[in-house]
């Protein structure tokens, strides 16, 4: 089923968005007149970041969101059509980042690094995606770090015509003289 715009404000779902990188992301979109969607495994912190965002005059909304759990991730697109009926921007931003002697490396955080890191930000991205093409208009996912991105383009109006692109890429850390 394909929505009309509700209303002029985007929704943007950040992932990971309680605290660190993804609260300042949430924040700043925020400020940028968007609806935000606080998506994190720690319900309470990203109730107490909404309730901070909405105080200073923001929109912000708390979501409940294991991006590692595909069950979870299910339920919060379906708590985001439900509301709101669209979703306009998704931010992958939520991941791990253990380390261990690659001899040492634990198979359960192993997987739990793909579960997040790559599984969680392709089917964010997916459910993202399926909502924006609902809505007349066009939406955008944006990849934060991790040693996967996975990044969506703007989407053509016409179903069935998203621009993506799965691709590895290690993370590099660089310095650069001042």
């Amino acid at each position: 089923m394909t929505h009309a715009m509700p209303s002029q404000q985007r929704i943007a779902l950040v992932t990971g968005a309680a605290k660190g990188i993804g609260a300042a992301i949430a924040e700043r979109l925020a400020h940028d007149g968007m609806q935000v969607l606080i998506g994190d495994i720690d319900e309470a912190q990203a109730r107490v970041k909404a309730d901070e965002l909405t105080q200073a005059g923001l929109s912000a909304a708390p979501l409940l969101l294991d991006v590692g759990d595909a069950a979870s991730v299910a339920a919060a697109f379906e708590a985001i059509d439900r509301r709101w009926h669209r979703c306009d921007v998704v931010v992958n931003n939520a991941g791990i980042a253990k380390t261990f002697p690659f001899v040492e490396f634990p198979l359960e955080s192993w997987q739990a690094h793909l579960n997040i890191n790559v599984t969680g930000a392709l089917l964010c991205a997916q459910y993202g995606a399926r909502l924006m093409l609902q809505v007349v208009g066009d939406g955008s996912d944006v990849a934060i770090g991790g040693r996967v991105r996975l990044v969506l383009r703007k989407y053509a109006h016409e179903r069935g015509v998203p621009v993506y692109g799965f691709k590895a890429q290690p993370v590099r850390a660089e310095e650069k003289d001042s």
